[in-house]
């Protein structure tokens, strides 16, 4: 069993910005450009909590920049498109758990040693033998977060991709239409 807390309050309400502008070159062709956070995860825990091993901490921020066009083929059908460049930064933490690294050794080297000096005991008894011999070592160390370590990763990218649409309006009241946004990939 791992002890510890149970990670206390770990969400935080965020603002989430955002901004898009239009500038209309011709009677048929608009630019526009769009500043906007795609998603984005934010969650801490206490670093001495029982899930400290899967996650202590996660940040992921995004921001897009995405320039785009639009040609108004006929007073009722414009389509667009646009180039989204998006850059991510990430920073997990998580807990290691060295107390049961170092059971694991101390473990095999006593497994190794009483299977030594007992050549005809099958190795599952002397595993077994072993293991309760130091079970209240075990018990005592192993997932206790004094004997726990800290992992940090961090890493940033941009990467990019694109938006098509096209639009349909029938009369001044109705607008329908459709658009595609390709996969933006990211390697952190």
């Amino acid at each position: 069993p791992t002890g510890g807390t149970n990670g206390g309050k770990f969400v935080k309400t965020t603002a989430v910005p955002h901004a898009y502008m239009t500038h209309q070159l011709s009677s048929e062709l608009t630019a526009g450009l769009g500043i906007f956070v795609p998603f984005g995860s934010s969650a801490s825990f206490d670093p001495a909590w029982a899930g400290r091993y899967n996650t202590i901490s996660t940040e992921l921020k995004t921001l897009a920049l995405n320039p785009s066009l639009t040609f108004k083929l006929s007073p009722q059908v414009s389509v667009g498109g646009g180039l989204t460049m998006q850059h991510i930064d990430g920073k997990l933490a998580k807990g290691a758990d060295f107390g049961s690294g170092a059971l694991g050794s101390i473990i095999t080297a006593q497994v190794q040693a009483a299977a030594a000096a007992n050549p005809g005991v099958p190795i599952a008894t002397i595993q077994q033998n072993v293991l309760n011999q130091l079970s209240p070592l075990i018990n005592q160390i192993s997932g206790n977060p004094a004997f726990s370590g800290r992992v940090d990763v961090e890493g940033k990218d941009w990467g990019t991709g694109f938006n098509v649409g096209v639009m349909f309006e029938p009369d001044e009241h109705t607008r329908v239409g459709i658009a595609y946004r390709s996969a933006v990939n990211h390697t952190l």
